[in-house]
């Protein structure tokens, strides 16, 4: 059973959300930015010592992944870190959320492909991002869908559970 990743405990703002865009450079140097006529420069959170190699942002949140293989969620206005997980040993390549679930799709180097739950408290002001397993019937599907677009050449998935 893989274990629960709780927030610093930060407060996330009860107010709409102003951030349209995140961008990261190769420093980690992440921007946070309002879309319009004219693109506003609203906030950058400092790098920490690693590549930002995939940024999303998601209801005022910046889910950043790292050439640590760390995830990071940093709130989009203060720049304050939310929640640090030790996701991967190696290099992230891609995230990507469902926004109505808060389910967070991670891949990296190492071969794994893992899926969190990101869930906002308003009472306790705290992110809180949960390891998911995959049901068998989830990865039952997705082997056949392999199987299906890869011609039905053999294919091996580890790390789902």
């Amino acid at each position: 059973m893989a274990p629960n990743y709780r927030s610093k405990g930060q407060a996330v703002e009860n107010q709409e959300y102003i951030a349209d865009i995140v961008s990261a450079d190769d420093s980690g140097l992440l921007c946070i930015w309002k879309a319009g006529k004219d693109f506003k420069l609203l906030k950058k959170i400092p790098a920490y010592g690693c590549s930002c190699s995939s940024v999303k942002l998601w209801c005022g949140i910046v889910i950043a992944g790292y050439g640590s293989g760390q995830i990071r969620l940093y709130d989009a206005l203060s720049g304050v870190v939310h929640a640090e997980v030790n996701a991967h040993a190696r290099w992230i390549y891609a995230l990507d959320i469902a926004p109505d679930s808060g389910k967070l799709l991670s891949g990296a180097e190492d071969s794994l492909v893992r899926i969190w739950k990101l869930s906002k408290s308003p009472e306790s002001h705290t992110v809180e991002v949960t390891f998911c397993c995959i049901s068998c019937e989830t990865l039952l599907l997705l082997l056949h869908w392999l199987h299906q677009t890869c011609g039905g050449t053999a294919h091996t998935i580890k790390g789902l559970g």
